[in-house]
């Protein structure tokens, strides 16, 4: 049995908003905001502020008015963070478990600076884990090897050291290839049975 030294959880659809009713879902249900329109943003200029490449606020008062959203930057980064406010308390709770058996703890999340911000202090992450680190902050997103590489040498440790939970096949892959263990996380459940069976924690 390998002693795990630090686990790296992702944010949503582990950590927050479970459900993964994302963003790009409310405006749709609640402001008729058609999800046809909304997806150039997502698939473009907001993965730039996901890599750390472009400012959010910069990037979003021209998508406001094409979808003829009349809020400001501030209201509308109010309105969807805390849309995404859904934590995961059972999984929340026992981070306290694994802190007293001395085990490093971090976010490893695909995030632009304002929500990192807001997780950080909003949510209470940043008293919780060890460090909250954000794609934003490394210059690169999951799945990319550079993502997890740049995590290892953030946080000091081996590959082999670190257990990654994350709700996407295409990023566990990833993190094994880099030579982490890496679980795909299906609820809390099923988190405590592997913790248990597979790493004894």
């Amino acid at each position: 049995m390998h002693m795990i030294k630090a686990i790296l959880f992702d944010v949503d659809g582990v950590l927050v908003n479970e459900e993964k009713k994302y963003f790009s879902v409310h405006l749709e249900e609640e402001l008729g905001i058609s999800q046809k329109i909304t997806k150039e943003f997502f698939a473009t200029e907001f993965l730039d502020c996901v890599d750390g490449a472009k400012d959010l606020r910069d990037v979003l008062p021209k998508y406001l008015k094409a979808w003829g959203w009349d809020v400001s930057v501030n209201e509308a980064l109010k309105y969807w963070h805390t849309k995404e406010h859904i934590v995961n308390e059972p999984l929340i709770n026992e981070m306290t478990v694994y802190k007293e058996k001395g085990i490093k703890i971090y976010t490893a999340t695909n995030q632009e600076v304002y929500r990192t911000k807001y997780i950080r202090e909003d949510m209470g992450f940043g008293k919780i884990f060890d460090e909250v680190i954000a794609s934003s902050m490394l210059g690169v997103r999951k799945p990319n090897h550079k993502y997890f590489q740049h995590i290892l040498q953030r946080i000091q440790q081996e590959a082999q050291d670190v257990l990654f939970w994350d709700d996407r096949d295409e990023n566990i892959t990833a993190a094994e290839e880099v030579g982490m263990h890496a679980e795909h996380y299906q609820g809390f459940t099923q988190f405590k049975d592997i913790m248990f069976t597979k790493y004894n924690l």
